[in-house]
């Protein structure tokens, strides 16, 4: 069973934002996978880059969408983004440096994902949803 099954509950509504969280979960169970199966450490490796590949991609259209939309939260939002970002640069330091990725970073990444959509996404998408009904 995937470490990270999709579900509705993190379902926005928003095609390109859902379709982008989709991908990500695919690619951290293709990962947690890897690690569970003692794949070589190469093979791990191109899995988080993979990830970290997907997660800057995703999280720069969420910000540009923010921008747009001027969103109140958005710097908050894009903060949580770039800490992702540091830990999981910090997690392929250590890897390079001899350091398996384990089942508790992969626990981590998807904790933080399940989390993030679910609170902060979901804030900002309901932001984005009132505002066509603005006058």
């Amino acid at each position: 069973m995937p470490m990270a099954p999709w579900s509705s509950q993190f379902e926005t509504g928003l095609e390109l934002i859902d379709a982008q969280h989709r991908m990500l979960f695919d690619l951290l169970n293709e990962l947690d996978a890897a690690v569970a199966e003692g794949s070589s450490a190469q093979k791990v490796e191109e899995g988080l880059a993979r990830v970290a590949r997907q997660s800057i991609r995703h999280f720069q259209s969420e910000e540009t969408h923010m921008k747009a939309l001027a969103y109140p939260a958005r710097v908050r939002h894009a903060e949580e983004h770039h800490h992702l970002i540091l830990q999981v640069r910090s997690i392929q330091y250590l890897q390079a440096k001899g350091e398996p990725v384990t089942a508790e970073v992969t626990e981590f990444l998807t904790d933080w994902f399940d989390h993030h959509i679910r609170e902060a996404d979901m804030d900002y998408v309901a932001y984005a949803k009132v505002l066509p009904q603005m006058p």
